[in-house]
């Protein structure tokens, strides 16, 4: 006879199975409980060919699954069904894994990990624009995207897994807005160029330098946020165009003869090239 205290009203959680009442001759029986698991039943939500998966008991959601060879990608922050509001705060292992067809992706705010492997192998990826809300990176998140140009990791970022960025062959700029650097491991950015470009805080240069993980870049540039009067001296004494955005961070350095090729690869948005105020 099996046994347990749950029902079909049960709330989730784990629930004791017990054993007894069997009988035959010649034998003892020994009686170990066990234990009956009650997971929550996750609700699909499908739009854009992404769908989602929501946890009623939490009101959040993770993007799962993209199906459509879409080439512009936009996140949803939230999700309305069947009475619920979602909130959008992962993206699954292997969610989109391989979908080469993907040349742009957009994250909310919301959206707090980037679960292993989420967007490996999208060899088309020339442009992610991370939430201000992100904390972790899963391992190999954006493995062997080969076309991505440049990567802003925002301040909010606490852990990033080995091998994220591995085999980025195309990674130009690394600009992390992290103003105190945790260690990471030394294949993060594992083979991506020596001549990559790695843009920090003011005043944190040396402290980069010295941590780990980091320390592979040789070349490493301190930025701060500048008011508009120095954005435009900039443009009338310097010759390198300087792309910014409107609170005044320092987005991309280029040249003239590259500034197609970069603007190209931007995130859609606001920004201030060279003085002047360009759309995108």
């Amino acid at each position: 006879i099996v046994t347990t205290t749950a029902t079909i009203d049960s709330e989730f959680g784990t629930y004791d199975i017990e054993v007894s009442g069997a009988k035959a001759k010649n034998y003892t029986f020994n009686y170990i409980k066990g234990t009956l698991t009650i997971t929550e039943r996750k609700v699909p939500f499908t739009m854009g060919g992404i769908t989602y998966e929501g946890l009623r008991s939490s009101s959040t959601a993770e993007v799962v699954s993209f199906d459509q060879s879409e080439d512009s990608l936009t996140i949803l922050e939230t999700f309305y069904d069947n009475g619920m509001v979602y909130r959008v705060t992962s993206i699954g292992k292997l969610a989109f894994y391989k979908c080469t067809d993907i040349m742009s992706v957009t994250l909310p705010g919301s959206v707090t990990s980037i679960n292993s492997s989420a967007f490996e192998d999208c060899s088309s990826l020339t442009s992610v624009s991370l939430g201000e809300g992100l904390t972790f990176i899963g391992d190999s998140a954006f493995e062997n995207c080969v076309m991505l140009p440049s990567i802003t990791i925002p301040k909010s970022v606490t852990f990033i897994a080995p091998n994220a960025f591995k085999n980025c062959l195309g990674l130009k700029y690394v600009i992390s807005e992290i103003e105190i650097p945790f260690e990471i491991t030394s294949d993060v950015f594992y083979s991506i160029s020596s001549q990559a470009e790695l843009d920090v805080p003011d005043g944190t240069k040396t402290v980069y330098q010295m941590t780990a993980g980091w320390d592979v870049f040789s070349n490493i540039s301190e930025v701060s946020n500048v008011g508009m009067d120095n954005i435009l001296y900039f443009a009338e004494n310097t010759r390198e165009i300087t792309i910014y955005s409107l609170n005044g961070q320092l987005v991309r350095r280029t040249t003239q003869e590259s500034l197609s090729d970069v603007w190209l690869h931007l995130p859609k948005g606001v920004y201030i090239v060279n003085g002047n105020i360009r759309i995108k």
